[in-house]
């Protein structure tokens, strides 16, 4: 989703699938929270809305316009994650969103049609600086600047992150990074490091041995990474995606590429798409999404 420069109640969404782009009409009160959120790939956003004379929290299928009302939430928040679809048979009312409150720097999880959020205890020696969440095999995970991760415990009477990296641990290789995202591709849960020169560094975490190593192949997956939004897709299931890539929004010290392609398996190679090139775009509020009709 490419929200337009130009603040308007119409936002464009471009299929890699057919090279098309398709315009849907929402709410223009949306522009109120200027980071709207993808919370999962399972296509739902979390925006701040003004409804019946108040500002409300929810969340917003984007396609199907149902919204689920989330706990008032006024603080600037860096990003967000679902455990599942809030309307899925499966979940079972257990559906849980998780926020980086980047006003406090603290880790907050509530419950869709929920009336509070709940702050995480930290049990470490310094106070941490969060950048990105990820939800893997049943539980949150939550990285910091320092590449330390933590793992995130919301069934507990006391809810509380821990960190994982042994104390004072620095994360190897090291080299200078320009963004990082956790995602989950095949059962894993990797770390990529994005570079200056827009290329990409991906690392598997060992849980045995609680570090990052070295990944060299991401398999048959087209992985899409984004400040407000992450996850993989199998290139097999979905067609016009290009297997073993990395999927990118443009920075502004990126020249003048739109949508990059990085091919992490083979050559290394950056391609590049240009969709909607007789429009403005804001790529820094560009969002990656997965359509569901649940």
């Amino acid at each position: 989703m490419f929200p337009e420069v130009v603040i308007t109640d119409r936002k464009a969404f471009f299929c890699l699938e057919s090279n098309t782009t398709y315009f849907v009409f929402l709410p223009k009160r949306l522009r109120e929270l200027r980071l709207c959120l993808l919370v999962s790939p399972f296509g739902w956003l979390m925006v701040r809305e003004y409804m019946n004379n108040e500002y409300r929290t929810n969340l917003l299928n984007p396609l199907t316009r149902v919204r689920i009302q989330l706990p008032s939430l006024e603080k600037l928040i860096l990003q967000a994650v679902l455990s599942s679809s809030p309307l899925s048979s499966t979940s079972h009312g257990n559906c849980i969103i998780m926020v980086i409150n980047n006003y406090e720097n603290k880790l907050m999880f509530a419950r869709p049609g929920g009336d509070n959020w709940t702050s995480l205890q930290e049990y470490g020696v310094r106070k941490n600086y969060y950048y990105s969440i990820a939800y893997f095999k049943g539980q949150f995970y939550a990285l910091t600047w320092g590449r330390e991760l933590w793992i995130c415990d919301v069934s507990s009477p006391h809810p509380k992150a821990t960190k994982l990296t042994p104390p004072d641990y620095v994360a190897s290789p090291r080299f200078v990074w320009w963004d990082a995202f956790l995602v989950e591709v095949a059962d894993e849960l990797l770390l990529f490091v994005k570079l200056y020169d827009a290329k990409f560094k991906v690392l598997k975490f060992d849980f045995s041995t609680c570090e990052w190593k070295k990944l060299k192949s991401l398999g048959d997956y087209a992985v899409f990474v984004g400040a407000r939004s992450s996850f993989a897709l199998s290139a097999s299931e979905y067609p016009g995606l290009i297997g073993g890539c990395v999927y990118f929004f443009e920075s502004f010290k990126e020249c003048h590429r739109k949508i990059g392609i990085y091919n992490f398996n083979e050559d290394k190679s950056i391609e590049s798409l240009r969709p909607c090139c007789d429009l403005r775009y804001d790529y820094h509020r560009s969002i990656w999404i997965r359509p569901s009709w649940e």
